[in-house]
């Protein structure tokens, strides 16, 4: 009888060949991409929303704090004539400020001294106010005890800012007329606001205007800008309480 044979090894080394490595690394590569792609777009959606809310809340805050003060414009107990209200130049001014389309200048005894302080008042308030914009900057005419009178920033981001004056009858009417200024009544304000970083895939081709017809002459508009700025463009109308009473 004769020796049984050694059974021979099986190869038991197994791979992959290299079609298979190709077709492998392809299908990660889409699964990948895809994956990329959904978070890049969830990614650029949410600062593009986080920006616009910046945006509002920036514009909502600078119509606040311009609509807190013309409700103050012309606060006179004392019924001194010319002593408050709308002016085309203040007291301590620098000659940029004034009254019509693009600035709004006016003045308030606030605390009731039957004078306009030349510095803070009593109360720690400036009684000689103005707005005006100045390169994306919505700027108020301010005064510290360490620098004195300034333009301070209120507002960044800010493209344009519109003003129409009312008399009591809600007519608009020419502030630049000095005589004009007495009649004053309420005051329709429109910003427009810009996100601070441009949207690649997004270009403004969008007109925005004030609350006036066009064949009105307090009609106001501007665009389209063309450029990958997001916008919003709010208008309110104050009233100013405290003339014409």
């Amino acid at each position: 009888m004769g020796k049984p044979r050694k059974k021979k090894l099986a190869n038991l080394q197994q791979g992959f060949t290299l079609v298979e490595i190709i077709v492998a690394i392809a299908i990660a590569g889409i699964v990948i991409g895809a994956i990329y792609s959904t978070y890049k777009s969830q990614q650029d959606s949410y600062v593009a929303q986080e920006q616009v809310v910046e945006m509002q809340q920036n514009l909502r805050a600078a119509l606040y704090m311009i609509g807190r003060d013309i409700r103050m414009a012309g606060f006179n107990p004392a019924e001194i004539p010319d002593l408050a209200g709308f002016k085309q130049s203040l007291p301590d001014g620098d000659g940029l400020e004034a009254t019509d389309s693009t600035r709004m200048t006016f003045t308030t005894d606030d605390d009731e001294n039957e004078a306009i302080s030349s510095a803070l008042n009593a109360n720690g308030n400036t009684e000689q106010i103005a707005y005006r914009l100045d390169s994306n900057r919505l700027q108020k005419f301010m005064y510290d005890a360490l620098n004195g009178w300034r333009w301070e920033t209120v507002a960044e981001n800010i493209d344009a800012v519109n003003f129409v004056y009312l008399d009591g009858n809600g007519n608009p009417i020419d502030p630049t007329t000095a005589t004009n200024l007495p009649l004053i009544r309420s005051v329709q304000i429109t910003l427009l606001a810009r996100t601070i970083h441009q949207a690649k895939d997004y270009i403004n081709n969008q007109i925005y205007q004030n609350q006036w017809p066009v064949a009105s002459w307090a009609h106001w508009e501007v665009g389209p800008l063309g450029d990958n700025f997001r916008r919003r463009l709010l208008t309110t109308e104050i009233r100013c309480r405290n003339l014409g009473i």
